[in-house]
This record gives structure tokens, C-alpha cells and sequence, in this order.
């Protein structure tokens, strides 16, 4: 593990409006064992938090309790990742009409159905090209706010 004593922002351009920036921090019995090792007071003279800028995925908050069986709950955020394409059976978020959504993605006879978790609640086909629907990433990270 490199230790860094100063945080720097080098080559993240702040004010970049599309992606989001996300943190990369050392499991904690790292830093306790840099502290032990090498005698120093605080954990923070470890910790640096650098930012790194990525394009491609963005979070988004939850607006429902419909996949509440993948444990993802109104109030949560998840980060989507844009890809060229998505396997069968992902979590999806989607745009349809003002609503954005997280829903299981799965292809039949050419069309996309998006279904809840747990399966028996309302179940959304639509063709791929349908005004006011568009695939905007597949949930690969769940974030809850502990309170």
C-alpha cells in the first residue's frame, strides 16, 4: 500500500458536468496496521481521498419499493454504469416518461420487460425504440444512508 501524505486533485478537472467523482479508500485494517507499524497518531496522515472522475456512471436516487427482493429500497441511491449492452436479467436503471426506475431487465420476442423484485407486482413491456423510454445504465453498486 502507497502512503500519501498530502491529498492532491491533480488532472480532475471539477467542473466537468457529466459522470460523477468517485472515492477509492483503504480497508481500515490497512490503515491500522500503517499506524501500528509505523507509530504515527492519526489515521488521517494515511488516508488520502483523491477523486477519479468517471464518465460512464452516475448515481441516481430510488423513488420506489419495487425491488425491495434484489434489497434495494425507496431512498437508496445506486450507481449505474453505461455500457454498450446488458445481459439478461441485470437491474436496469430506465427513463420512462418523468419517471427514472430500477427494474430486472429481460428480452422476449423482441421486447423489453422490466420486472419487479420480488415477480408478481406490475410487470412494463415496451418496444425497444418507444418515445419517452430509453436504457440510461445497469446498477452495479446499491448506496444506503445509514440512520
Amino acid at each position: 500500500m502507497k502512503i500519501r501524505k498530502k491529498a492532491t486533485r491533480s488532472g480532475v478537472n471539477l467542473k466537468q458536468k457529466t459522470g460523477e467523482e468517485f472515492f477509492q479508500l483503504p480497508r481500515a485494517e490497512f490503515l491500522m496496521e500503517e499506524v501500528r507499524e509505523n507509530e504515527i497518531d492519526q489515521i488521517g496522515d494515511l488516508a488520502t481521498n483523491p477523486s477519479v472522475h468517471v464518465s460512464n456512471r452516475f448515481t441516481l436516487l430510488v423513488m420506489d419499493n419495487c425491488m425491495v427482493g434484489a434489497d434495494i429500497r425507496e431512498g437508496d441511491y445506486v450507481v449505474v454504469e453505461v455500457q454498450p449492452g446488458y445481459p439478461e436479467g441485470c437491474l436496469l436503471a430506465v427513463q420512462l416518461g418523468n419517471q427514472r426506475l430500477v427494474r430486472r431487465y429481460t428480452r422476449v420476442e423482441g421486447r423489453i420487460h422490466l420486472h419487479c423484485d420480488p415477480p408478481g407486482k406490475q410487470v412494463i413491456i415496451v418496444e425497444e425504440h418507444t418515445p419517452d423510454f430509453h436504457i440510461l445504465g445497469q446498477v452495479v453498486q446499491v448506496i444506503r444512508e445509514i440512520k
